[in-house]
This record gives C-alpha cells, sequence and structure tokens, in this order.
C-alpha cells in the first residue's frame, strides 16, 4: 500500500493494460511522475490491484461487476466515441448468418460480455464465443480483435470498430477502461495527476510520438483524436452506469449498485 508522507499518499506503482492508447497516457501523463509503471494485459490489471502490487489500476470497466467497492476516478477514463478504437470485428466473407465470433489479442471480460449482448441485439444471433490462438486468417472467420494486432499493416481499415457499435448500441460513449485503486486518497491524488491529460497527450503526439508508434500511426492517431477521451464528464459516467445496468437486466450482473466515484 501508498505510503504516508506529510499527511497525503505517494503513488508507487500503476499497473495499466498494454494497448497503443495506455501507452500515449503513460508517455504524456505517467513517465515524469513518481510512479513505477507496471504494463499488463487487460484481464490481469485488476488482480494486480487486488493483489496488492500496485496503489492504482487502469482496468476494463466490466470488471466493476465484481468488485463494487473499489473507488473509481470520477475524472478521467479512456472511453472511445467513434470509428478509431482499440477493438475492430472482422467478418467472414459471404455469411449470412452469424454464428461463431473468434476473439484474438488483449482479452477482457469487456469483449465476451459485450459481444454477446451486441450480437444479440444488432444481429438477432447469439453467437458461440470461441477464443482464438491459432494464426489470423482475415475473411475466413468473424474475428472480435483487441488491442495493438488491430494497428499491424492498417489491419483496422478492414474491419467495424467494435467500440463505435458498442456507442450506438448505448446512445452514448463506451468507457473502456476506468481508474481504480482500494484507496480514496489514491484516487485524489491520481486525479490530480491525470489533470489536462488530454491535452498532454495530443501535445505528445504532436513532438514526440514518432520513434515510439511511428509516423503512419501517429497521423491515424491525430486524425482520429475526436473519437477517444481521457476525461470523466457526466456523460461519461452515466454511460458508464448504463452499461452495467444493461448487463444487469441482461442477467449477466447479480445486482445493480453505486459506483464509488471520487
Amino acid at each position: 500500500m501508498p505510503p504516508f508522507t506529510g499527511g497525503f499518499f505517494i503513488l508507487n506503482m500503476i499497473a495499466i493494460p498494454n494497448n497503443i492508447f495506455m501507452q500515449l497516457l503513460a508517455e504524456s501523463v505517467l513517465k515524469n511522475s513518481s510512479e513505477e509503471i507496471n504494463y499488463v494485459s487487460s484481464s490481469l490489471a485488476l488482480s494486480n490491484l487486488l493483489e496488492d502490487r500496485c496503489d492504482v489500476a487502469i482496468f476494463p470497466s466490466l470488471d466493476l461487476l465484481q468488485h463494487k467497492e473499489l473507488f473509481i476516478s470520477g475524472r478521467n477514463a479512456i472511453s472511445f466515441d467513434g470509428y478509431f478504437s482499440n477493438q475492430y470485428i472482422y467478418f467472414k466473407e459471404n455469411e449470412k448468418k452469424i454464428q461463431e465470433l473468434y476473439l484474438r489479442g488483449d482479452l477482457s471480460k469487456n469483449e465476451i460480455i459485450l459481444s454477446k449482448i451486441l450480437f444479440r441485439e444488432n444481429y438477432n444471433s447469439d453467437v458461440n464465443i470461441i477464443i482464438d490462438t491459432k494464426s489470423f486468417e482475415i475473411g475466413s472467420k468473424n474475428y472480435l480483435v483487441s488491442g495493438n494486432e488491430n494497428f499491424s499493416d492498417n489491419l483496422f481499415k478492414k474491419g467495424i470498430s467494435f467500440c463505435d457499435e458498442i456507442c450506438d448500441l448505448l446512445d452514448a460513449p463506451y468507457v473502456n477502461y476506468v481508474i481504480a485503486s482500494k484507496r480514496r486518497e489514491s484516487i485524489l491524488e491520481i486525479n490530480k495527476l491525470f489533470v489536462d491529460a488530454e491535452n498532454k497527450v495530443e501535445n505528445y503526439l504532436k513532438t514526440s510520438a514518432d520513434a515510439k508508434i511511428g509516423k503512419a500511426l501517429k497521423t491515424e492517431l491525430l486524425n482520429n483524436f475526436n473519437s477517444f477521451y481521457f476525461e470523466m464528464t457526466e456523460i461519461e459516467s452515466d454511460s458508464l452506469k448504463e452499461i452495467l445496468r444493461i448487463c444487469y437486466y441482461q442477467g449477466l450482473a447479480e445486482e445493480l449498485f453505486e459506483i464509488n466515484f471520487v
């Protein structure tokens, strides 16, 4: 746990998923602070927090379904509202009825749960979810790919934004990741650190990102900068509440609860 120093908490470690959007956040907002950054898979970020291996974790929003006791930043999150996002669907060619969906990449509860809901609501299909570990054969199967694999050789341009589809379902931005801690004081500190995060990310992209991500991806990120957000406004907080409500009414959560926003 973080120690006391002069009446306030020092954050020692933050666990974040290893994808391009988190890397931008780390390089522009966190790198010059005192925290050590631990890149992990999205599915392991929460366990790092629960097992006290970090003070703050950024993890997929539906992990809250089993951990309502955690304190959540009411100032910042990682949300998407547009074509450019962290997950893409690639459909099998000439298939009229979608029966199977192969999930690959940096997977979490969000992709598993929300794909079931999305295909039931939008495609009238109770798809069979299969975790894919084989070679990626685009066009031969229906895929949902999460993470950086989408941006290899501009693959995402052949897909449909999963996040955009979820936004249409919610009629609101999709809060993909939340920032959480066991301690309220840690969230108060992280809120201070994340002040003006979007401008810091944009400035980093414009001035320093070439060596890390390459010019082509940098251009795509800048051209689509209004598709992803790092602030939690009332719109995002309401959207987060709504997506948890949907999970409850779909029988995927045991109860409705109030989020401990700080």
